[in-house]
Protein backbone atom coordinates (compact mmCIF):
# COMPACT_ATOMS: atom_id res chain seq x y z
CA UNK A 1 0.00 0.00 0.00
CA UNK A 2 1.62 3.36 -1.33
CA UNK A 3 1.70 6.25 1.42
CA UNK A 4 0.47 9.68 0.46
CA UNK A 5 2.81 11.84 -0.44
CA UNK A 6 4.35 13.99 2.66
CA UNK A 7 4.09 17.47 0.76
CA UNK A 8 1.71 19.07 -1.58
CA UNK A 9 2.34 19.11 -5.24
CA UNK A 10 2.48 22.53 -7.37
CA UNK A 11 -0.57 22.49 -8.79
CA UNK A 12 0.95 23.33 -12.49
CA UNK A 13 3.70 20.62 -11.41
CA UNK A 14 0.74 18.16 -10.66
CA UNK A 15 -1.34 19.20 -14.25
CA UNK A 16 1.73 18.48 -16.07
CA UNK A 17 2.21 15.32 -14.47
CA UNK A 18 -1.32 14.35 -14.99
CA UNK A 19 -1.39 15.63 -18.72
CA UNK A 20 1.90 14.14 -19.39
CA UNK A 21 0.37 10.77 -18.81
CA UNK A 22 -3.01 11.44 -20.51
CA UNK A 23 -0.50 11.66 -23.51
CA UNK A 24 -2.07 13.43 -26.84
CA UNK A 25 -4.78 10.93 -27.41
CA UNK A 26 -7.44 12.96 -25.91
CA UNK A 27 -6.02 16.37 -26.94
CA UNK A 28 -3.98 15.90 -30.65
CA UNK A 29 -3.48 19.77 -30.49
CA UNK A 30 -1.20 20.45 -27.52
CA UNK A 31 -2.36 23.81 -25.90
CA UNK A 32 0.54 26.81 -25.72
CA UNK A 33 1.01 28.51 -22.59
CA UNK A 34 -1.01 31.29 -23.75
CA UNK A 35 -3.87 29.75 -24.54
CA UNK A 36 -3.56 27.94 -21.15
CA UNK A 37 -3.48 31.08 -19.64
CA UNK A 38 -6.33 32.64 -21.59
CA UNK A 39 -8.50 29.24 -20.49
CA UNK A 40 -7.49 30.10 -16.85
CA UNK A 41 -8.36 33.81 -17.04
CA UNK A 42 -11.65 33.02 -18.32
CA UNK A 43 -12.21 30.46 -15.57
CA UNK A 44 -11.18 33.55 -13.19
CA UNK A 45 -13.50 35.59 -14.24
CA UNK A 46 -16.15 33.50 -14.04
CA UNK A 47 -15.81 33.34 -10.12
CA UNK A 48 -16.63 36.34 -7.91
CA UNK A 49 -13.81 38.05 -6.41
CA UNK A 50 -11.86 36.11 -3.38
CA UNK A 51 -9.56 33.62 -3.22
CA UNK A 52 -10.37 31.33 -6.27
CA UNK A 53 -10.56 33.95 -8.60
CA UNK A 54 -6.86 34.80 -7.25
CA UNK A 55 -6.04 31.58 -7.38
CA UNK A 56 -6.62 30.89 -11.09
CA UNK A 57 -4.90 34.64 -12.18
CA UNK A 58 -2.25 33.48 -10.61
CA UNK A 59 -1.97 30.17 -12.04
CA UNK A 60 -2.77 31.85 -15.75
CA UNK A 61 0.13 34.40 -15.15
CA UNK A 62 2.60 31.03 -14.28
CA UNK A 63 1.57 29.61 -17.53
CA UNK A 64 2.02 33.39 -19.67
CA UNK A 65 3.32 36.50 -17.58
CA UNK A 66 2.20 38.64 -19.85
CA UNK A 67 -1.12 37.91 -20.02
CA UNK A 68 -2.81 41.10 -20.66
CA UNK A 69 -6.07 39.99 -18.62
CA UNK A 70 -4.40 38.18 -16.13
CA UNK A 71 -2.34 41.39 -15.46
CA UNK A 72 -5.63 43.82 -15.12
CA UNK A 73 -7.38 41.48 -13.03
CA UNK A 74 -4.43 40.86 -10.26
CA UNK A 75 -4.04 44.43 -10.05
CA UNK A 76 -7.44 45.31 -8.98
CA UNK A 77 -6.22 43.27 -5.74
CA UNK A 78 -3.37 45.20 -4.79
CA UNK A 79 -3.49 47.26 -2.06
CA UNK A 80 -1.84 50.33 -3.24
CA UNK A 81 -1.76 53.84 -3.83
CA UNK A 82 -3.70 55.39 -6.89
CA UNK A 83 -0.49 56.92 -8.19
CA UNK A 84 0.38 53.10 -7.58
CA UNK A 85 -2.10 51.61 -9.53
CA UNK A 86 -1.93 54.77 -11.92
CA UNK A 87 1.63 53.18 -12.66
CA UNK A 88 0.97 50.00 -13.05
CA UNK A 89 -2.09 50.21 -15.03
CA UNK A 90 0.55 52.22 -17.72
CA UNK A 91 3.04 49.63 -17.22
CA UNK A 92 0.37 46.80 -18.48
CA UNK A 93 -0.39 49.52 -21.42
CA UNK A 94 2.78 49.02 -22.76
CA UNK A 95 3.11 45.61 -22.14
CA UNK A 96 0.44 45.41 -24.57
CA UNK A 97 1.50 47.31 -26.72
CA UNK A 98 5.25 45.73 -27.10
CA UNK A 99 3.06 42.47 -27.81
CA UNK A 100 1.21 44.02 -30.34
CA UNK A 101 4.14 45.34 -32.43
CA UNK A 102 4.44 48.76 -34.02
CA UNK A 103 2.88 47.84 -37.50
CA UNK A 104 -0.21 47.14 -35.62
CA UNK A 105 -0.72 50.72 -34.77
CA UNK A 106 -0.09 51.68 -38.53
CA UNK A 107 -2.16 48.77 -39.83
CA UNK A 108 -5.21 48.06 -37.95
CA UNK A 109 -6.51 51.82 -37.35
CA UNK A 110 -8.99 53.19 -36.84
CA UNK A 111 -10.95 49.33 -36.96
CA UNK A 112 -8.71 48.13 -34.18
CA UNK A 113 -11.81 45.92 -32.36
CA UNK A 114 -11.78 43.90 -36.01
CA UNK A 115 -8.99 42.06 -35.13
CA UNK A 116 -9.02 39.44 -32.13
CA UNK A 117 -5.22 39.92 -30.59
CA UNK A 118 -6.19 43.87 -30.24
CA UNK A 119 -8.93 42.76 -27.24
CA UNK A 120 -6.33 43.11 -24.78
CA UNK A 121 -4.65 46.32 -25.96
CA UNK A 122 -8.16 48.31 -25.72
CA UNK A 123 -9.09 46.33 -22.11
CA UNK A 124 -6.00 47.93 -20.88
CA UNK A 125 -5.97 51.30 -22.18
CA UNK A 126 -9.75 51.65 -21.10
CA UNK A 127 -8.87 50.62 -17.63
CA UNK A 128 -6.01 53.33 -17.43
CA UNK A 129 -8.69 55.97 -18.63
CA UNK A 130 -11.06 54.72 -16.22
CA UNK A 131 -8.72 54.88 -13.75
CA UNK A 132 -7.70 58.52 -14.66
CA UNK A 133 -11.29 59.42 -14.44
CA UNK A 134 -11.83 58.06 -11.05
CA UNK A 135 -8.78 60.23 -10.03
CA UNK A 136 -9.73 63.35 -10.91
CA UNK A 137 -7.24 64.14 -13.50
CA UNK A 138 -9.94 64.28 -15.85
CA UNK A 139 -7.76 65.88 -19.33
CA UNK A 140 -5.73 63.22 -18.97
CA UNK A 141 -9.04 60.68 -18.73
CA UNK A 142 -10.05 62.65 -21.79
CA UNK A 143 -7.18 61.80 -23.69
CA UNK A 144 -7.26 58.29 -23.43
CA UNK A 145 -10.84 57.95 -24.31
CA UNK A 146 -9.99 60.08 -27.68
CA UNK A 147 -7.01 57.89 -28.23
CA UNK A 148 -8.87 54.80 -27.92
CA UNK A 149 -11.96 56.11 -30.18
CA UNK A 150 -9.35 57.32 -33.10
CA UNK A 151 -7.81 53.44 -32.72
CA UNK A 152 -11.33 51.74 -32.87
CA UNK A 153 -13.96 54.20 -34.34
CA UNK A 154 -16.96 51.47 -33.48
CA UNK A 155 -15.90 51.97 -30.04
CA UNK A 156 -15.89 48.29 -28.97
CA UNK A 157 -15.54 49.26 -25.03
CA UNK A 158 -17.77 52.27 -25.02
CA UNK A 159 -15.63 54.67 -23.91
CA UNK A 160 -18.15 57.39 -25.74
CA UNK A 161 -20.59 56.77 -23.00
CA UNK A 162 -18.18 58.41 -20.43
CA UNK A 163 -16.18 60.60 -22.43
CA UNK A 164 -19.42 62.83 -23.53
CA UNK A 165 -21.02 63.63 -20.36
CA UNK A 166 -16.87 64.20 -18.91
CA UNK A 167 -16.50 66.64 -22.00
CA UNK A 168 -20.17 68.29 -20.99
CA UNK A 169 -18.70 68.44 -17.27
CA UNK A 170 -15.71 70.26 -17.89
CA UNK A 171 -17.72 72.89 -20.59
CA UNK A 172 -15.89 71.53 -23.70
CA UNK A 173 -19.03 71.76 -25.33
CA UNK A 174 -17.97 71.63 -28.92
CA UNK A 175 -16.01 68.42 -28.74
CA UNK A 176 -19.44 66.59 -26.97
CA UNK A 177 -21.23 68.15 -29.75
CA UNK A 178 -19.54 66.36 -32.32
CA UNK A 179 -19.11 63.06 -30.64
CA UNK A 180 -22.82 63.24 -30.01
CA UNK A 181 -23.79 63.79 -33.82
CA UNK A 182 -20.98 61.43 -34.64
CA UNK A 183 -22.55 58.52 -32.20
CA UNK A 184 -26.48 60.36 -33.05
CA UNK A 185 -28.26 56.76 -33.19
CA UNK A 186 -27.03 56.32 -29.64
CA UNK A 187 -29.03 59.09 -28.36
CA UNK A 188 -32.05 56.59 -28.95
CA UNK A 189 -30.77 53.71 -27.03
CA UNK A 190 -27.90 54.30 -24.55
CA UNK A 191 -28.96 56.43 -21.52
CA UNK A 192 -25.75 58.05 -21.33
CA UNK A 193 -25.34 59.97 -24.85
CA UNK A 194 -29.69 60.23 -24.66
CA UNK A 195 -29.45 62.58 -21.53
CA UNK A 196 -26.02 64.25 -22.47
CA UNK A 197 -28.15 65.16 -25.40
CA UNK A 198 -30.69 67.16 -23.82
CA UNK A 199 -27.67 68.81 -21.52
CA UNK A 200 -25.65 70.08 -24.94
CA UNK A 201 -28.64 70.97 -26.46
CA UNK A 202 -29.20 72.89 -23.66
CA UNK A 203 -26.27 74.29 -23.38
CA UNK A 204 -26.15 75.43 -26.83
CA UNK A 205 -29.51 77.34 -26.14
CA UNK A 206 -32.02 75.41 -28.32
CA UNK A 207 -34.71 74.51 -25.97
CA UNK A 208 -36.83 73.34 -28.26
CA UNK A 209 -34.42 70.53 -29.11
CA UNK A 210 -33.55 70.26 -25.89
CA UNK A 211 -37.25 69.28 -24.68
CA UNK A 212 -37.61 66.86 -27.37
CA UNK A 213 -34.51 65.15 -26.48
CA UNK A 214 -35.79 65.08 -22.75
CA UNK A 215 -38.81 63.40 -24.10
CA UNK A 216 -36.89 60.55 -25.68
CA UNK A 217 -34.73 60.39 -22.54
CA UNK A 218 -36.74 59.30 -20.47
CA UNK A 219 -38.58 57.00 -23.14
CA UNK A 220 -35.09 55.63 -23.16
CA UNK A 221 -34.45 55.20 -19.70
CA UNK A 222 -36.41 57.17 -17.30
CA UNK A 223 -34.59 55.76 -14.05
CA UNK A 224 -31.71 58.67 -15.03
CA UNK A 225 -33.35 61.74 -13.51
CA UNK A 226 -33.52 61.10 -10.09
CA UNK A 227 -30.00 60.77 -10.27
CA UNK A 228 -29.43 63.43 -12.25
CA UNK A 229 -31.29 65.28 -9.43
CA UNK A 230 -29.62 64.72 -7.06
CA UNK A 231 -30.19 61.27 -5.49
CA UNK A 232 -27.15 58.93 -4.99
CA UNK A 233 -27.11 55.65 -6.58
CA UNK A 234 -25.92 52.02 -5.15
CA UNK A 235 -22.30 51.58 -5.63
CA UNK A 236 -22.97 48.28 -6.27
CA UNK A 237 -24.54 47.12 -10.32
CA UNK A 238 -24.54 44.17 -12.04
CA UNK A 239 -21.68 43.77 -14.99
CA UNK A 240 -24.06 43.24 -17.30
CA UNK A 241 -27.31 45.71 -17.70
CA UNK A 242 -30.19 45.90 -20.10
CA UNK A 243 -30.48 49.23 -21.90
CA UNK A 244 -32.94 51.29 -20.35
CA UNK A 245 -32.83 48.98 -17.12
CA UNK A 246 -32.57 50.37 -13.24
CA UNK A 247 -29.55 49.29 -13.98
CA UNK A 248 -27.91 50.88 -16.22
CA UNK A 249 -29.08 54.35 -15.03
CA UNK A 250 -27.11 53.32 -12.02
CA UNK A 251 -23.73 52.35 -14.42
CA UNK A 252 -24.02 55.85 -16.01
CA UNK A 253 -25.57 57.90 -12.76
CA UNK A 254 -22.00 59.27 -11.80
CA UNK A 255 -21.09 60.85 -14.94
CA UNK A 256 -24.15 62.22 -15.81
CA UNK A 257 -24.70 63.26 -12.45
CA UNK A 258 -21.15 64.94 -12.52
CA UNK A 259 -22.12 67.13 -16.17
CA UNK A 260 -25.63 68.08 -14.98
CA UNK A 261 -23.81 69.44 -11.64
CA UNK A 262 -21.18 71.50 -13.56
CA UNK A 263 -24.11 73.08 -15.00
CA UNK A 264 -26.88 74.27 -12.10
CA UNK A 265 -29.28 76.54 -14.68
CA UNK A 266 -29.68 72.89 -16.40
CA UNK A 267 -30.79 71.50 -13.47
CA UNK A 268 -32.98 74.47 -12.65
CA UNK A 269 -34.44 73.70 -15.97
CA UNK A 270 -34.73 70.07 -15.75
CA UNK A 271 -36.88 70.97 -12.34
CA UNK A 272 -39.13 73.29 -13.42
CA UNK A 273 -39.69 70.13 -16.72
CA UNK A 274 -40.45 67.50 -14.16
CA UNK A 275 -42.13 63.93 -16.00
CA UNK A 276 -43.55 61.02 -14.83
CA UNK A 277 -41.48 59.68 -11.90
CA UNK A 278 -40.59 55.68 -12.48
CA UNK A 279 -43.15 53.24 -10.59
CA UNK A 280 -41.20 51.04 -8.35
CA UNK A 281 -42.26 47.73 -8.93
CA UNK A 282 -43.05 46.90 -5.28
CA UNK A 283 -44.84 50.34 -4.79
CA UNK A 284 -48.22 48.89 -3.53
CA UNK A 285 -51.30 49.94 -5.64
CA UNK A 286 -54.30 51.90 -3.60
CA UNK A 287 -57.64 50.15 -4.11
CA UNK A 288 -59.96 53.14 -5.77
Amino acid sequence: MSSAPSHPIDPVALRSMIERAIGDDLDPIALSHSQRAAELVEDALSLPPGEDQLWFTRLALDFDSENIDALLLLSEYADWSDEQNLSALRAIVATAAHLLGPDAFTDFPPNFSDFLETDPYLRARAHLATALHADRQFDAACAEYAALLDLDQKDAQGVRLLLVPLLLSLNRTAEASTLITRFAADSTTHASLAWSRVLERFLASDEPEALSALTIARLQNRHVEVYVLGRNPPKNIPDTFKQGSKEEAIAYAPALSQAWAAHPSALTWLSNHPGQPPESPNRPRRNR
